[in-house]
């Protein structure tokens, strides 16, 4: 409505100030144009407005030549700004044409990913229990031959786990990218000591272990199972007495979840490729590093879930660092947290060792208790 005013004045002042008609004449393109771009009128209206405006501006300006002294070039400046006008919406056309067109191909993908995310739910959860049962039945096979063609049988039941642990680890990645979160708070002491004590036990490297961080906000079974890849992921790179470092910070900007290997490192090629699916560092016929391919694709997935991210980089020396980025929104209130605040810890040990090297220490206000150390977990789980 403010526009046709706008127009209708302008065009009242053409005829009232034929002297100054030019700048009514492009005010009422210009009203045309700000209308148009407010509601995006269709083909038909926009052909109906520019007739009506080049048939009403230019009847005033051929009044204003024949009835004043205006040059006749003014008239000229119609059809030049009707063909303006048409080009803008000619232009504006096709990027709604495009925008609409990259939304449904934008649904198109989105829907074929959740189909192929479905298919690997179903796929992985009806191969748990044929699986199961070969798996049972080569082993009962391997232990009744007395040791014949033991060699090909053990290939097969490696062959199997391996199977088995790719569907479980699909069904892992689906969880993780469409379930929707149940976050809890978290202690990420209590995480980080409960998975690198469960690890420690398998292998003979020796651990770092630190916590610097409040409690936080996730999904707890999705942050466990993306702390389990990641260290599972440094284990099988670090030759045996290596260092693993694992670790929970808070910095300015994210609460950082970092593990440190000392192996061989990662190709600066692939840094950015190592988190996706199936993407390994190593050739696959190397088995000294054979893995799913789909554990770091986990750890990706539970960090955009809660609006993180995950990053691969090098260390200084050799090794590599793979670490989990989790916004500030996910550290815990106080009351969230139930009093408990910023928890600071650091332990190294190997499975062999039989001594705590660190110590704890909670980080709370002054007026409230700081528990003994038992309570607080700090006695080394790598004993």
């Amino acid at each position: 409505m403010i526009c046709t005013l706008v127009c209708l004045a302008s065009l009242a002042t053409m005829l009232a100030v034929p002297s100054y008609s030019t700048v009514p004449f492009h005010v009422v393109w210009v009203a045309s144009s700000i209308t148009y771009g407010l509601r995006m009128w269709s083909i038909r209206r926009v052909t109906a407005v520019i007739a009506t405006v080049s048939a009403t501006t230019g009847a005033a300006l051929t009044w204003n030549v024949t009835a004043a002294d205006v040059h006749p070039e003014e008239i000229t400046e119609v059809p030049m700004m009707a063909l303006i006008f048409g080009v803008m919406v000619w232009h504006t056309e096709r990027r709604r044409r495009a925008m609409r067109e990259s939304e449904r191909l934008h649904e198109l993908e989105r829907g074929r990913r959740a189909e192929q995310r479905e298919f690997a739910r179903r796929a992985s959860h009806e191969l748990r229990t044929p699986l199961s049962i070969a798996r049972g039945h080569v082993e009962v096979v391997y232990h009744e031959l007395n040791g014949r063609h033991g060699e090909d049988l053990a290939v097969a039941l490696d062959e199997l786990d391996r199977i088995a642990l790719i569907t479980k680890h699909l069904l892992a990645l689906s969880r993780a990218q469409d379930a929707p979160l149940q976050r809890v708070p978290t202690d990420p002491l209590e995480m980080l000591t409960s998975s690198v004590t469960r690890w420690a036990r398998t292998n003979t490297c020796n651990w770092h272990v630190s916590c610097d961080s409040p409690w936080l906000s996730v999904d707890a079974e999705r942050m466990r199972a993306a702390l389990d890849a990641l260290i599972d992921n440094a284990i099988r790179f670090t030759p045996d007495g290596g260092r693993i470092e694992v670790s929970v910070a808070l910095t300015d900007s994210h609460v950082v979840i970092e593990v440190t290997d000392s192996g061989p490192g990662i190709e600066p090629e692939q840094c950015a490729a190592v988190f996706d699916a199936f993407s390994k560092a190593t050739p696959a016929s190397d088995r000294r590093y054979r893995g799913t391919g789909l554990g770091l694709a986990i750890v990706r997935a539970v960090a955009e879930s809660h609006g993180g991210t995950a990053d691969a980089a090098n260390k200084d020396g050799a090794g590599a660092v793979l670490s989990l980025r989790l916004p500030l929104t996910t550290v815990c209130s106080d009351e969230d947290a139930g009093g408990h605040m910023r928890a600071n810890l650091v332990i190294e040990g190997s499975r062999s060792s039989d001594r705590r090297v660190g110590a704890g220490v909670d980080r709370r206000a002054a007026d409230r208790p700081v528990p003994p150390p038992r309570e607080r977990g700090s006695r080394s789980p790598l004993q």
